[in-house]
């Protein structure tokens, strides 16, 4: 008798449950589609309790979470700032995160000459990602992605294949601001670069170095004038700052050698010209001499034989 008396309040407890539940999800229906968009990831985490990593897995996770912590300017996650509205990223010396904004958009430019070949992103449905580029000319024309976000609070991947390599990028959507322009350096291209320049600079000292000095032309001042009997005139005058260089030609090669003094003051109708003794060293047919005279004079044969002036000029030939 009891259970026949409760049967229509119990029913009328069901369907009174039924309606609630009925106008819960008419509610929900008629929520926002961003409030469903932002908690997309949580309700997905939520209903997947179960995780198949073991002990080897989670310790490579933790090795990546301390490889991608900042160590320097350029590297780690953030990026540096160098100029307004402008983030830089080290490729290969970090792990870029690109930050980004609802209605704004965010320039992600590459290496100039470098050519987009694919481009992959994990929520294709609330990302945009278009292509743009910048320059015309040949080996400069740059190439862009224009990223722009559907909503906030929303983080995907972006993988990026070029014709020199590739780029793992991770996008994270906000409100409290984003990155307008995001581009690269590229560190081991740049020791390259400089390696190569070195390599360039020895093989040009290597070709230019006048032999048995260990300077190169462009060192060298060679503004001398040469006054005096031809048979002495040197081949070559230079000097590199600190030394004085003088070849005479091969005609003196295993003959005796001409003195080689200074001229520290010209005479004068009734006087001769005042002259000293120089610190010099003969390397075959060459003198080399400690610092820079500004008049020499070569002699051979004592008074009445061969002579020849040497004058520095003021400025460099």
């Amino acid at each position: 008798m009891s259970v026949k008396a409760n049967v229509p309040g119990a029913y009328k407890t069901v369907k009174n449950l039924r309606t609630v539940r009925a106008a819960f999800i008419s509610a929900l229906l008629l929520l926002p589609p961003v409030v469903l968009a932002d908690s997309a990831y949580e309700v997905y985490a939520q209903m997947s309790q179960q995780d198949c990593l073991n002990t080897d897995n989670e310790a490579t996770l933790d090795a990546l979470s301390a490889a991608a912590l900042p160590s320097y300017p350029g590297q780690g996650l953030s990026g540096t700032v160098r100029r307004p509205g402008e983030v830089v990223f080290a490729y290969g010396n970090s792990l870029p995160q690109i930050l980004c904004q609802v209605l704004e958009l965010t320039d992600v430019a590459f290496e100039p000459g470098e050519l987009i070949e694919t481009v992959q992103i994990g929520d294709g449905a609330r990302w945009s990602v278009q292509s743009a580029q910048s320059g015309s000319a040949v080996g400069k024309m740059q190439q862009h992605l224009v990223i722009k976000p559907f909503d906030s609070g929303l983080r995907t991947s972006l993988l990026v294949t070029t014709d020199k390599r590739t780029y793992h990028l991770t996008l994270k959507s906000s409100l409290k601001g984003f990155m307008p322009m995001v581009r690269f350096t590229y560190p081991e291209d740049e020791i390259k670069r400089l390696n190569a320049k070195a390599r360039e600079l020895a093989a040009y000292q290597e070709r230019n170095t006048i032999a048995g000095t260990g300077v190169t032309v462009d060192q060298l001042c060679f503004a001398y004038e040469l006054d005096g009997d031809e048979d002495l005139k040197p081949v070559r005058v230079f000097n590199d700052g600190r030394k004085t260089f003088i070849e005479l030609s091969a005609a003196f090669k295993g003959a005796p050698l001409p003195a080689l003094l200074c001229v520290e003051q010209e005479g004068g109708l009734f006087s001769g010209d005042k002259l000293s003794v120089v610190n010099y060293r003969v390397q075959g047919t060459r003198y080399v001499l400690d610092g820079v005279p500004s008049h020499l004079r070569l002699l051979s044969g004592g008074d009445g034989g061969l002579s020849c002036d040497i004058r520095l000029h003021t400025s460099k030939s």
